[in-house]
């Protein structure tokens, strides 16, 4: 029987109807994939290909055989050498000049098509770059919102095969985050707790849409998900952001993060998918309620007029059947 449901960190409508995986293209099809060679001439990313791409920010390690380098992307949104504060002189329509970075941290030398997590090891190199980024963007007091996102397959909305993460660093605060901040201050002021908190531990205690659970990670199927398959990563811990997350939180995270992907690719057939990396403002040092986390979104579906008009997402696969299907993994 369809059901609404609604996601209690962002305040957003879902609607779970199983019976719509059954209509003409409800579900994608799997995409179909040549495993390519160890190095392609033609990709920017490969190791012997690192004057294809704009100059190096970084590299880890600072060797000729790095596992991870940091380029501005080729094609960015936003530019870093624009004037930055907001300017409008319109009643109606503002504008501002799309100061911000737009980077690529390429994730290992070698052109693979894997099951979009390899090693917990090169993972572990993505995600110490990208924070190394984060500690850049903090010193910039223009700059307030950081994303750190993968997309994994065309579908995902990835442009080339090898793999690689995406850094976005910008004045402009995401909506969709500055609801969640909202809705976690609320929470916090009515109960004294984290909603992620919560979340976290009534998923442990109902057990049914509980993936995994570690000493510092809760991997879970959220109650109202946007996408079929959609999970997320929850810390146990009570930080906001991902630039403070250190030592040896960061490498279980990058253990827990390639093992989910890893359950994910495995049990539906190595989806397009989105990772978003979702952390409080730069230089945020208190947000009562909220606590970074990670989203991963399989595009195993499709959406169209209706999530369009209305801004509900139709979930053809309810979580409870999504955490079971990753569990036996």
């Amino acid at each position: 029987m369809p059901e609404f449901r609604q996601d209690p960190t962002t305040g957003d409508w879902v609607i779970v109807a199983a019976e719509r995986a059954d209509r003409p293209g409800g579900t994608q099809r799997a995409e179909v994939r040549q495993a390519p060679a160890k190095s392609d001439p033609e990709c920017p990313f490969c190791a012997g290909n690192e004057d294809e791409t704009p100059p190096e920010i970084l590299r880890r390690p600072m060797s000729d055989n790095w596992v991870v380098r940091v380029v501005p992307n080729k094609y960015p949104a936003l530019a870093p050498d624009l004037s930055a504060p907001l300017s409008t002189d319109d009643s109606l329509y503002t504008r501002a000049p799309a100061r911000g970075h737009y980077e690529v941290i390429v994730e290992g030398p070698v052109h693979r098509l894997e099951t979009v997590a390899d090693q917990s090891a090169v993972l572990y190199e993505c995600l110490r770059a990208a924070q190394q980024r984060y500690r850049v963007f903090e010193e910039d007091p223009d700059l307030h919102f950081f994303s750190l996102f993968k997309n994994h397959g065309i579908g995902a909305g990835a442009s080339l095969a090898h793999p690689h993460w995406q850094i976005v660093a910008s004045p402009i605060i995401a909506p969709s985050l500055g609801r969640m901040l909202e809705i976690g201050a609320a929470y916090w002021a009515r109960y004294g707790r984290s909603v992620f908190g919560d979340v976290a531990d009534r998923e442990i205690g109902l057990g049914d849409r509980l993936v995994e659970e570690t000493r510092r990670f809760v991997v879970l199927t959220p109650f109202a998900p946007r996408w079929s398959g959609e999970v997320w990563i929850i810390p146990r811990g009570s930080g906001v952001t991902f630039g403070e997350l250190g030592g040896d939180d960061l490498t279980a995270f990058a253990d827990v993060l390639c093992q989910t992907l890893r359950r994910i690719a495995q049990a539906f057939d190595d989806p397009a998918l989105n990772v978003l990396v979702v952390s409080a403002p730069l230089r945020t040092v208190s947000a009562p309620g909220f606590r970074w986390h990670v989203r991963i979104q399989p595009r195993m579906t499709t959406q169209g007029g209706f999530e369009l008009a209305s801004g509900m997402s139709i979930t053809t696969m309810a979580p409870e059947v999504a955490a079971e299907t990753l569990r036996a993994v």
